[in-house]
């Protein structure tokens, strides 16, 4: 087996566009900051076990500050039906908020880097 059906999150009233992972900038970036470098490493070269420990380092404290910020993970999803759903996944398998007004289908979402 390959994985496991934890949740079905459903709410929508058609199909589902797109999806945004409140984490999704955190586990993109890894240990790099915004200037693509990794913070405090003076160490040029990317096969050393040096750099590789380091960027290791970087990226589960990175990780580790998102996570421990107290926030649910949040996902919000983007449909057809014009609507967004917002959701605390790991909570629970209903929305905590519908978002509507949309004149068309929704076929993009991000969450901002700070993820606020």
């Amino acid at each position: 087996r390959v994985g496991l059906l934890v949740r079905t999150l459903t709410g929508h009233g058609h199909r589902v566009n797109t999806l945004a992972v409140s984490c999704d900038y955190v586990c993109r970036t890894g240990p790099y900051d915004h200037y693509g470098k990794i913070a405090d490493l003076n160490v040029r070269d990317k096969k050393s076990s040096e750099w590789r420990e380091a960027a290791y380092k970087a990226s589960v404290a990175k990780y580790k500050a998102f996570k421990g910020s107290g926030e649910p993970e949040r996902l919000i999803s983007g449909s057809d039906d014009f609507t967004l759903l917002l959701w605390h996944p790991t909570e629970g398998k209903r929305p905590i908020k519908r978002l509507t007004g949309h004149q068309l289908a929704v076929n993009h979402l991000a969450f901002s880097p700070d993820s606020r």
